[in-house]
């Protein structure tokens, strides 16, 4: 049982967040950060991955991928999916922000795939679909891709679109491809435009990494 201290300490620690929370909604986000950083050392998850989504886009305090990484994988560690996401992202990008990891990527990414979080089912099979961190699998690629996609994920509507014109996981349908693109099309994808246009003439698209889109990891 917990102790009435331990309880008054979480009910501080809420408390900082919920004033770091209306805080960023704000747009005062040097307040947002203070708050944050007082739930983050007391361990709450939530504030924890927060505070690295300032750190990541220098919100309220300097820019830095490496605390936002150090408070990602606190609160990951504790099972917040945000954060699992986010750091998977991070760690599967290659574009220098931190050193890519897709070991650690594919785990993290599996953890909050599982739990239902479209991105991490995006991301994964991306992997899945490329071979970057795990075997290349397009059949578990086009069942990640399928669970995002019904979820409203525009990226993975796209890239499930091009695996049905491909027959690369699933078979060969024009008809569905036409379906995911359009669904994809219809939020704003250019390539899932630019690839309806190419199938209406052309008849078939190649899944290279040119056609890959990859949302933002996190935002403040």
């Amino acid at each position: 049982m917990e102790s009435f201290a331990d309880v008054s300490h979480q009910r501080d620690l809420a408390a900082a967040l919920g004033s770091g929370m209306h805080c960023k909604s704000q747009g005062r986000f040097d307040a947002a950060a203070r708050e944050f950083s007082i739930a983050a050392q007391g361990g709450n998850a939530v504030a924890q991955y927060q505070l690295g989504c300032l750190f990541l886009r220098g919100a309220g305090v300097p820019a830095d991928p490496g605390r936002a990484r150090y408070w990602w994988e606190l609160s990951a560690e504790q099972g917040y999916v945000k954060a699992q996401v986010c750091l998977g992202a991070l760690y599967k990008s290659d574009d220098g922000v931190v050193t890519a990891d897709l070991r650690k990527a594919a785990a993290l990414l599996a953890a909050a795939a599982a739990k239902g979080h479209p991105l991490a089912q995006y991301h994964l099979g991306d992997m899945c679909a490329r071979g970057r961190g795990v075997a290349q699998d397009f059949a578990r690629a086009s069942d990640l891709f399928l669970r995002a996609a019904t979820q409203g994920c525009a990226t993975a509507q796209y890239r499930l679109g091009l695996l049905y014109i491909n027959g690369l996981g699933v078979e060969r349908d024009r008809a569905s491809a036409t379906h995911w693109l359009r669904l994809a099309a219809d939020q704003g994808c250019a390539l899932a435009m630019s690839c309806l246009a190419q199938l209406a003439t052309c008849g078939d698209i190649s899944d290279d990494p040119s056609h890959t889109v990859h949302p933002a990891p996190a935002s403040v």
